[in-house]
């Protein structure tokens, strides 16, 4: 599972704590509850995990982290969600490593610069 939020330009690093570990970020974060926003079904392990992690973020930065499941689209209404958001790390993004792989090599999800065209191989 991978959770992304605006503050990093890492893969997973809001897993392994990128949001939480720089300095740059006020002391006082979080000072409101944060929404992990998961990309699949509820009950599945992904959601499962976002729980786990959220109820663990609860405990450890005093604040609350809830997991919500916006339905549709594979995961892309979830990931369109987070796109729209203030990235000021308080809606943080939950999928699988599968949905970012696949996303990230798939020529359709590649930017094309306007001007150019497309061509098939």
């Amino acid at each position: 599972m991978c959770l992304a939020a605006g503050l990093s330009t890492t893969p997973c690093a809001g897993l392994l704590g990128g949001p939480f570990a720089g300095a740059a970020l006020a002391q006082s974060y979080p000072d409101k509850p944060v929404r992990i926003l998961v990309g699949f079904a509820a009950g599945g392990p992904t959601d499962a995990i976002a729980r786990i992690v959220a109820e663990k973020l609860s405990a450890r930065l005093g604040k609350q982290f809830y997991a919500v499941n916006p339905p549709g689209a594979g995961g892309n209404t979830a990931t369109a969600m987070v796109a729209q958001s203030p990235g000021d790390g308080y809606t943080l993004l939950a999928v699988s490593t599968s949905f970012v792989v696949s996303r990230a090599s798939s020529p359709r999800w590649l930017t094309i610069p306007s001007g150019t065209s497309r061509r098939s191989p």
